[in-house]
């Protein structure tokens, strides 16, 4: 990689996408990036979509937390390719990712707001490798600012392997054994936010075991040309998250009795545990019993969790 530290930033291009582990120019939200050796500090420019299939899909003007978390993955691969020098050939296996939009009236997206940076140094980045070299575990932290205005932060953890590492990896922990789907797994959940059925990544939610629990099944449509660009053995991490933030909103919207366009997922940690297998169902659980700012939710396979999150959503004035 060679980073570009005389000119500005830019945010009218689109790096080459294999430097961010993508395989198309439309899946390539990073437009450029600094590296300050001397201070240590990567600025890493992205303009975030307002017509994607997906991402903008949304009903309010804030970024789509799913979305974040893809730039926070395209960011961390560029620091770490450029500090670890590691190859491009190589698969991120995501272990923890935590979101915050803070404060949440500087993350309005528009037509004249869409230019995102991320900003993270030395203090902000720590890696790991171990004696024989592989694989590099690590972690970012970075600054987030909307049009130059600070607008939160973005953490992203995980491990960099080779193709005979990560059949390791894929053989720990065990499997789960084939299951058909529910039946009620046909039915998407309506108010998740997106308003393409297509984009909603959980049924229609079921009342859990007491007050303020639900649960559903995570809609997994291999097809999907966001969360399957390249074709996977598992369930990937993303959409997990996904499903976690539409069934939290769609919790919100039974709980208080408002519609999806009034609530926003602005804060969000996940952490993966195991891999989610293709051949058996997974369930989300979403627990909004502690109030908005606590809401809990984890998603399981074969009554093993694969992935947990705390969350914390935002109920709109009726105004916005």
């Amino acid at each position: 990689m060679t980073a570009i530290t005389e000119a500005p930033l830019s945010f009218d291009r689109t790096v080459d996408p294999r430097e961010v582990w993508s395989l198309a120019p439309e899946t390539t939200f990073v437009t450029d990036w600094h590296y300050d050796r001397d201070h240590e500090v990567f600025e890493i420019a992205t303009r975030l979509p307002r017509a994607h299939l997906r991402y903008s899909d949304t009903p309010n003007p804030y970024p789509d937390i799913v979305l974040l978390s893809q730039l926070a993955s395209q960011a961390g691969g560029i620091v770490v390719a450029e500090l670890l020098d590691v190859s491009l050939d190589s698969t991120f296996l995501l272990r923890r990712l935590a979101i915050t939009l803070d404060p949440l009236e500087a993350n309005v997206v528009s037509r004249d707001a869409t230019r995102f940076t991320l900003t993270t140094d030395r203090e902000g980045t720590w890696f790991k490798t171990r004696r024989t070299g592989t694989p590099p575990t690590g972690s970012m932290i970075a600054r987030c600012a909307l049009e130059g205005r600070p607008s939160g932060t973005l953490e992203v953890q995980g491990i960099w392997v080779d193709d005979r590492t990560y059949e390791i990896y894929r053989r720990m922990g065990g499997s789960v054994e084939p299951e058909p789907l529910p039946a009620e797994a046909a039915d998407p959940e309506p108010h998740t936010g997106r308003s393409l059925p297509r984009n909603r990544a959980v049924s229609r939610l079921q009342d859990g075991e007491g007050p303020g629990r639900y649960a559903g099944t995570v809609l997994v449509d291999e097809d999907d040309p966001t969360f399957y660009e390249r074709p996977l053995d598992h369930v990937p991490g993303l959409l997990l998250l996904d499903a976690a933030k539409q069934a939290t909103i769609a919790a919100v919207c039974r709980e208080r009795s408002v519609p999806a366009s009034r609530v926003v997922v602005d804060s969000a940690e996940f952490l993966f545990s195991r891999f989610a297998e293709l051949h058996a169902p997974v369930q989300c659980h979403v627990d909004v019993s502690g109030g908005l700012r606590a809401v809990k939710s984890e998603c399981t396979q074969g009554g093993r969790a694969v992935c947990k999150a705390n969350l914390k959503a935002t109920v709109l004035d009726g105004d916005n």
